[in-house]
Parts: C-alpha cells; sequence; structure tokens
C-alpha cells in the first residue's frame, strides 16, 4: 500500500463533475471545414508538406516536425486543402498564427495502416519516431512533445501516469478511463518499455472517481501497475504536486522531473501512444469535455482536432452569439477572444458557465490568503507588485518561474485580483527581456570582432603603404649616387646593358605570387590546427557520450555528422596547403635571378655590370597569364566533354543539383530563423528548377555545348584585344587610366548609396562601407604615386 502524503496550500473548489459524467463518450458528426494549426505544442512549428489544393487522407501528414523540439499534424479527415495561412487560434491574446484549412469531402477515407501486434521487438529509437511522427503531444495541457520527453538521459526508476484530473467541471481523463483502461495500460507498457522498465511505475487518481480507480485496478491486474487514490484537492494534479503526494520529493527549483529519476505522463497521453504504437494511428483526435451551466447539452465528446468551436456549439444546439465560453476549465482555462478557433490537442475543456465570470477588483488588503493557498509555497501577494512594477530582478528573486498558474491565490483572493494574469504578462515579459538582451549581446560581439578585423587591416594596410614609401625613398637615393658615379656615365654610353623590362616584370609577379603564397600558407596552417582540435574535441564527446549512454544515445549520429563534416573540410584545407607550398617553393627556386632583375630595374650598382644574359628566361619558365589560363580551361573542357557520353554529363549535373537541394532541405530543418528559411525555400525552388531544365536532353546537345564554348572565346577574344590596347599604352597613360577606373568606381558606389537611402534599404550600411573602402583605396593610391 503506497503511503500518500499532503501538498502545502490548496484549494476546494465546487467540482460540478456529475453534469458531463453521466453519460457515455458522444462521437461528432464530419464538419465540412477543418482548421490544424501547424502549432499545438511547445517548441517549433511543424512545416507544411502539402500545398493548397491537395488532397489529402485521414490521417495523412500534413505538417512535418521541423528539428528535435517539434512534432507532425495531421489530417482530421480526407478532403480538400483549401488554405495555408494565419488564422485565429486558441490563445488567450487572440493572435494568428499559420494554419492548414480542410475541405472535408464528406467520405473520411483513412491512409492505409500497418498495426504492430510485436512492438517489444522495437527498439527505443524505432518507437520514438513512431511517437514523433504521430504527432503525440501532452495531452494534459502543456502539449510537450512526447517523444523529447521520452528522449532524455538520465536513469528514470519511475514512472508516473497522471489521472488525477483535479479541475473542476473537467470529466474527460474519468470517461477515458471508464471506457478504454485496456487501451491505457498498453500505452503505460510502452512508456515503460521505452524507460528502460523502471522498478515503479503508478497512477494516479483522485478518489472522486471511484468508477476510474476499479476499472483500472481491473485492466491493470496481473502487472506490476498500481493504482493509487489520494484525497482530492486542487491542485494535486500539477506535475510537481503529484510527485510530491505519490513520493514525498520535492522537485528542485528550475529542474525537471528527471533530476528525481521520475517521468509522468498524462492517461490522455498513454491512450495516444498505444494508438500510434500499436494501431498505427496518429494523434487526430482527442476527448473533450462540454459543459456548464450555461449549455444544456453536456458530455464528453471524440473531438477531432481542428474542429471550429462555433460548428461544435452549433451541433449542440447552443447559441454563443452572446455567450463567453471558456477553453479549459474555471481555473486555468481562458476565454476565447473568438468562436472561429479551432479544437486543439490541449483542448480538454469547452465550459459555458452561464453566469458573469467577471467581478469588481479592489485593492489589496495584505490578508494574506493567497499565499496560505499557493501550493508552490510562493508569496503571490509579492509577486503581484513586482508584476505591476515590471521589476524582473524582484520576481527573479522571489521566484516567479516557479508558479503553476493554478489559480488558487486568486481563487481565495477576497479583491478578485486577477492575479494569475498578472504573472503570465510578467512571466512574458521577462522572457522578451532575455531574447533582446541576447540579440543585443551577439550584436555588440558581432561589431567588436568586424571593429577589430578592420582595424587590424587598417593597420596592415598603412604598414604596407609605410614600406613601400621607405623601398622607393632608398630607391631615389641609390639613383642618385649611381648616377654620379663614374660607373653610371660608362653604363649610359652603353644602351645594350639596360635591364629586359620583361624580365623585370616577370620577377617582380614571381616575388608577389611567393609573398601571397607564404601569406596563404599561413593562413591554412592556422585553419587546420583549428580543425584538427575540433575533430579531437568531437571524437572525445562522442567517447564519454559512448560510455556514458551506449549506442542508443541520439546525440551519436549528430556527433558523427559533425565530424565527417570536419575531415571533409580537412582533406580541402590540406589539398590547399600543398598547392600554396609548390608555389611558393617553385617561387624559391628562381630567386636569385628574378632578384637580380629588380635590383637592375633600381639602379643598383653592383648588379649594373652584370651582363643582360642574367635574365631570366622567356615565358618557357614563367607563371601563364589569366588568358592562357582561360584558353586552357577550355581546351580542358572541350576535350573532358568530348570523352564524356551526354547521358553521363546529364547525369553529374543532376547529381549535384540533388546535392544542392538536400543541404538546404537539411539548413531548413536545422534552422529556426524565418528570414532565413524563407531564402533557403527560394533556393531550392531555384534548384528544382533547374534540375527540370537539366532533366531535358537540349541542354546537353553538342549545338548548346557549342555555343556555350563560343561564348567563352569570344570572352578570352574581349581579354586579349583589351591587353594589347593596355600593352600599346604609355606608363604614365596607364597610371592615368587606373585613377580614372577608381575615380569611376568610386561615383558609382556614391550613386548606389543614394538609392539605397532614398529607398531606406536595410542595405545601406553595407553600401557605405563600399563608398569607404573604395575612398581609402583611390587616397592610398594617390598618396603612392604623388610620393613616386
Amino acid at each position: 500500500m503506497r503511503i500518500i502524503h499532503d501538498i502545502p496550500g490548496g484549494v476546494f473548489p465546487p467540482e460540478q463533475k456529475s453534469l458531463s459524467n453521466q453519460q457515455q463518450i458522444d462521437t461528432l458528426p464530419l464538419f465540412a471545414e477543418y482548421i490544424i494549426p501547424l502549432k499545438q505544442h511547445i517548441g517549433v512549428a511543424a512545416t507544411p508538406c502539402v500545398n493548397v489544393g491537395d488532397r489529402v487522407l485521414k490521417g495523412q501528414q500534413i505538417g512535418v516536425s521541423t528539428g528535435f523540439m517539434s512534432t507532425a499534424v495531421h489530417a482530421p479527415t480526407s478532403g480538400t486543402v483549401k488554405a495555408i495561412d494565419y488564422h485565429l487560434v486558441s490563445h488567450p491574446s487572440g493572435l494568428k498564427d499559420i494554419a492548414i484549412t480542410l475541405t472535408a469531402d464528406g467520405q473520411d477515407t483513412p491512409i492505409d495502416s500497418h498495426p504492430r501486434a510485436d512492438w517489444q521487438a522495437l527498439g527505443k529509437r524505432q518507437l520514438l519516431d513512431i511517437i514523433r511522427s504521430a504527432g503525440v503531444a501532452g495531452l494534459g495541457g502543456a502539449s510537450f512533445p512526447t517523444a523529447v520527453k521520452l528522449d532524455g538521459q538520465r536513469p528514470i526508476d519511475t514512472l508516473i501516469i497522471n489521472g488525477t484530473e483535479c479541475e473542476p467541471y473537467i470529466t474527460a481523463d474519468d470517461m477515458l478511463m471508464r471506457e478504454h483502461a485496456d487501451e491505457i495500460r498498453t500505452g503505460v507498457e510502452i512508456l515503460a518499455h521505452l524507460l528502460g522498465n523502471p522498478p515503479t511505475v503508478v497512477i494516479g487518481i483522485e478518489d472522486n472517481k471511484p468508477e476510474a480507480i476499479a476499472l483500472m485496478k481491473i485492466a491493470c491486474a496481473g502487472t506490476k501497475i498500481e493504482i493509487a487514490s489520494f484525497p482530492t484537492k486542487y491542485p494535486s494534479g500539477g506535475e510537481k504536486q503529484l510527485i510530491q503526494i505519490l513520493t514525498a520529493k520535492e522537485v528542485p527549483s528550475g529542474d525537471i522531473p528527471a533530476a528525481l529519476g521520475i517521468v509522468m505522463q498524462n492517461v490522455g497521453t498513454a491512450r495516444a501512444i498505444k494508438q500510434a504504437v500499436v494501431d498505427d494511428k496518429p494523434l487526430i483526435e482527442r476527448i473533450t469535455t462540454v459543459t456548464g451551466e450555461g449549455i444544456e447539452q453536456r458530455g464528453n465528446f471524440h473531438t477531432r482536432i481542428g474542429t471550429r468551436v462555433e460548428d461544435l456549439l452549433q451541433h449542440l444546439n447552443f447559441d454563443a452569439s452572446n455567450a463567453k465560453v471558456v477553453m479549459g476549465g474555471p481555473m486555468m482555462g481562458f476565454e476565447l477572444p473568438s468562436l472561429d478557433v479551432p479544437v486543439v490537442k490541449a483542448t480538454n475543456c469547452l465550459l459555458i458557465p452561464g453566469y458573469d465570470t467577471s467581478a469588481a477588483t479592489a485593492e489589496c488588503i495584505r490578508c494574506g490568503l493567497c499565499a496560505e493557498a499557493c501550493p508552490a509555497q510562493l508569496l503571490p501577494q509579492q509577486l503581484y507588485w513586482y508584476s505591476k512594477a515590471d521589476d524582473h530582478d524582484k520576481l527573479n528573486a522571489y521566484h516567479l518561474n516557479d508558479c503553476i498558474e493554478c489559480g488558487a491565490c486568486a481563487y481565495v483572493c477576497p479583491s478578485k485580483l486577477p492575479l494569475v494574469q498578472h504573472y503570465r504578462a510578467a512571466k512574458a515579459s521577462i522572457k522578451q527581456a532575455a531574447e533582446d538582451q541576447l540579440r543585443s549581446d551577439r550584436a555588440r560581439a558581432r561589431f567588436e570582432f568586424r571593429k577589430q578585423r578592420m582595424d587590424a587591416a587598417e593597420a596592415e594596410k598603412e604598414a604596407k603603404r609605410l614600406a613601400r614609401k621607405a623601398a622607393t625613398e632608398q630607391a631615389k637615393l641609390a639613383k642618385q649616387a649611381a648616377a654620379n658615379s663614374p660607373l653610371a656615365n660608362e653604363k649610359a654610353n652603353k644602351p645594350d646593358d639596360v635591364a629586359d623590362p620583361l624580365a623585370v616584370a616577370r620577377a617582380k609577379l614571381k616575388q608577389t605570387q611567393a609573398g601571397e603564397a607564404d601569406q596563404q600558407s599561413e593562413r591554412l596552417q592556422k585553419q587546420l590546427k583549428s580543425i584538427a582540435q575540433r575533430i579531437e574535441f568531437i571524437d572525445q564527446q562522442i567517447a564519454d557520450t559512448l560510455s556514458e549512454h551506449g549506442e542508443e544515445a541520439s546525440l551519436i549520429p549528430q556527433l558523427q555528422s559533425k565530424r565527417a563534416a570536419s575531415v571533409l573540410k580537412q582533406e580541402q584545407l590540406q589539398a590547399k596547403l600543398a598547392e600554396y607550398s609548390a608555389a611558393s617553393r617553385s617561387a624559391e627556386s628562381n630567386g636569385p635571378a628574378d632578384k637580380a632583375s629588380l635590383e637592375a630595374t633600381h639602379g643598383n650598382a653592383s648588379s649594373s655590370a652584370a651582363p643582360s644574359s642574367a635574365a631570366p628566361a622567356p615565358s618557357s619558365t614563367s607563371a601563364p597569364t589569366d588568358i592562357e589560363r582561360a584558353e586552357n580551361a577550355i581546351d580542358s573542357l572541350t576535350a573532358a566533354r568530348a570523352e564524356k557520353s551526354l547521358d553521363e554529363r546529364q547525369r553529374e549535373a543532376l547529381k549535384r543539383i540533388d546535392d544542392n537541394i538536400t543541404r538546404c532541405q537539411q539548413q531548413l530543418v536545422d534552422n529556426d530563423d524565418q528570414q532565413l528559411r524563407d531564402k533557403l525555400q527560394l533556393r531550392i525552388s531555384k534548384l528544382e528548377a533547374k534540375r527540370a531544365e537539366t532533366q531535358s536532353s537540349e541542354v546537353f546537345t553538342p549545338s548548346v555545348q557549342e555555343a556555350s564554348t563560343d561564348k567563352a572565346l569570344q570572352a578570352i577574344e574581349r581579354a586579349k584585344q583589351v591587353a594589347a590596347a593596355q600593352a600599346q599604352l604609355s606608363p604614365e597613360e596607364k597610371l592615368q587610366q587606373q585613377y580614372l577606373g577608381l575615380q569611376a568606381r568610386l561615383e558609382k558606389a556614391k550613386a548606389r548609396l543614394s538609392k539605397a537611402e532614398a529607398e531606406d534599404s536595410e542595405h545601406i550600411d553595407a553600401f557605405r562601407t563600399a563608398v569607404n573602402k573604395i575612398a581609402a583605396k583611390l587616397s592610398e593610391w594617390t598618396r603612392d604615386h604623388d610620393a613616386n
């Protein structure tokens, strides 16, 4: 016999449960239209997987879970998707959210199902995937995704099934236990199997439900499932309160029951798990109580998710034009702003009180009754004052987040203060402030990093400019010294000894390439070191997870995916490093000749006497120009195309497009940022259009390929003409052309900035940065050439 413990506080409001538990659960007819919100749970909304005009079947998935903290939604009947748009949802704010409107066809045609009698043979991961894809969320009111709650990494030794249903008027769980006890038992057995068969499995039921207690005891006879009844008291059905009643343990502030080795689920959730795993039925309906003194046809009904409240009440011959309808019970429910809202997974009751629920409020008289009634042992009076003052620090200090919003304080308040509404508003304000602070911190970090990067780049640029200026002054001094020497006069009479300008240009190019190669090699080595440390860290995470939780740990696939991506990045960086190292060695091997050529240009006295044969060999050893590389690429591309058939080229192109689509879809699943998701959706649409175009054989016909090659050859010919024209210019004309080109770029950038400012574009900062960069480059160019 289990020892029952009491909880602090609590109240005893009139139960009024007999209004709706005197008849069996009824089934509602099909209605013409259903509204299915994509977010009926805590976490991220589901992503629609159907389009307007699609015909769907009963139980077909119409919204897929988005990420870990999400769950799917399904069609409650067969019909046609009428709209995917924002619609009023069941929320006290009266706000709209994205929902799918389904027009029923009246046939109620279900999808094919595959019952699983041998569910015990399934592994934990398979069962969790079935529960997630079936859209099962907590049916006790919180709507927490059930698969997430069962996928914890902490060891569990106690499973509690909540059949308390302590709130007045509501009898949905009571009637469920009376009529579907066997299904609840099977669901509890599946839950125990998922949690590793904990030694303690108990179903807690208040003693005001004798029929449900008796039937559950009969259904669970011969199993290790224990039925525990305890005195009626509100709010004994709260998660932390029921744990304290059955185990005498208190959940720490800010933590969850899993910290004590406990998992709790509702009896309705247990039945939904049985239907998902054994019957292969998704969560498309729930039992909803319709009760209150203001309606005559009361009772409990099998209600499809998405049923409009107005349609349901009209079926019961109730004129709700001027009546107040509360979703939930009188203690924790809220008045619906409109009846054009759908029944969702958390809708356990529709209450029509038949009397005016509003009451005149007065000032707080500091009587202290609210503190005596609070089951969380908080100070509601203090929380009320700090909520009105919007004092977040004090609210956190007085543990506002531990408030379960049961309404016991408001029930006993003689001033009729709406305490719970104040607490809800304060919680929302604190959450919004925390999100704003997080965004501010991220923006500050980005700004500081950008400023640091720009300062470093500016310092490096200034150092290079000073170095160039010093080199120029040194060269001038060397020229003056050489011009005044007798050897310089001798050389002036020997025009054949003048250094070859082509060799000098090649030497400068090779020195520049060598310097760039060294810089790139250093940067790549730093990246390789960082990626190696990342791989080592991931390996350590995998080893720790395997040692603690085994191969079925949910983090293993994610860690392995991260490791594979890191290894691929490491291989790419190593290949680039090898290329730059080879280029650097090639430049060093030609270094002496290049240095001699450069010294000749600066009038170095010691090198001026060297014969002109010391210049490097002509272009046979020099790096190819951009034009030559383009011609080589065209030749290579033409040869490669000739070796492959049209089908092979088409398959390769389609594979690349499919890989891009898969990558975008994965990013779409992993990201919650709506702006990024919109961009990814647009990218996927473009890739799908490109794929359809690529599937056409005309894209790979010889005529199209030749036309593409001709365009490339024409571009190369134009580049040759530009290069030839440049070669005809004198050094002064080339400098003038560079200056005019920079001025033209600056004018264009200023014009784009003016247009962005006129249109109040969000990219104004980017345009202004571009103008500043070009202006700085023009100023630097002017300083360098003025110095020369």
